[in-house]
């Protein structure tokens, strides 16, 4: 996330002269830099514009690759609800958690619908389907939407800190990381209530049939 500072006056200790004793300069909080109240940089613009009109190219590719799996336009509309989702979740207020202007929301939006919206999309184009074993389907979910997809955040953060000087808290580090895997666990509990209620409904169409 970038963030600006905000200027803060400081303040002047003086004795009973009016002298100067000291001059003490207040830490400048960070907030998220809104500029006409909606954010325009890379993070809220650019990475949308990949993720809806990239992703679909990505699958493309692997169709070409493979020769298996879903064409690039099935289930296109995922790719463009995470665009959507993360373009938003830009515009969400910043929740403070430990003294620092944070992203709580923008992260459990990104856990909980834009890293869930490319797992599916891209398992779709890999023409892979997901286990029957909730074991599997669960080391395989996480291993997308949190280590793949919310810690590659933030090692990316850490090298446009490193190597391109970015204006970037990276002290919210672990805050960040536990709000993704907060995310991923209320997408990957919704889904696998879904999956149930649908199986369920599915063996009661089929029972009265068996019967017959």
């Amino acid at each position: 996330m970038v963030y600006t500072p905000v200027a803060v006056a400081p303040t002047i200790v003086r004795n009973s002269s009016g002298d100067v004793l000291i001059t003490v300069l207040a830490e400048a909080p960070l907030q998220h830099h809104r500029p006409f109240g909606f954010s325009v940089d890379f993070f809220s613009v650019g990475i949308p514009l990949i993720l809806a009109f990239g992703m679909p190219v990505v699958a493309w590719m692997l169709r070409k690759i493979r020769r298996t799996g879903e064409g690039p336009l099935t289930d296109i509309w995922m790719p463009f609800l995470a665009g959507i989702a993360w373009y938003w979740a830009i515009q969400l207020p910043n929740v403070p958690v430990t003294g620092r202007s944070e992203s709580t929301l923008m992260h459990f939006i990104g856990g909980a619908i834009v890293a869930p919206s490319l797992y599916f999309y891209l398992m779709r184009a890999f023409g892979l389907t997901t286990s029957r074993r909730i074991l599997i389907r669960i080391v395989s979910f996480y291993s997308f939407t949190f280590v793949l997809f919310g810690c590659g955040n933030e090692l990316m953060e850490y090298l446009m800190v490193r190597f391109l000087h970015s204006k970037i808290e990276l002290a919210d580090m672990v805050p960040d990381l536990v709000t993704d895997f907060t995310g991923n666990t209320a997408a990957l509990v919704a889904i696998e209530l879904a999956r149930r209620r649908k199986t369920r409904q599915r063996h009661q169409e089929v029972t009265p049939c068996a019967v017959l």
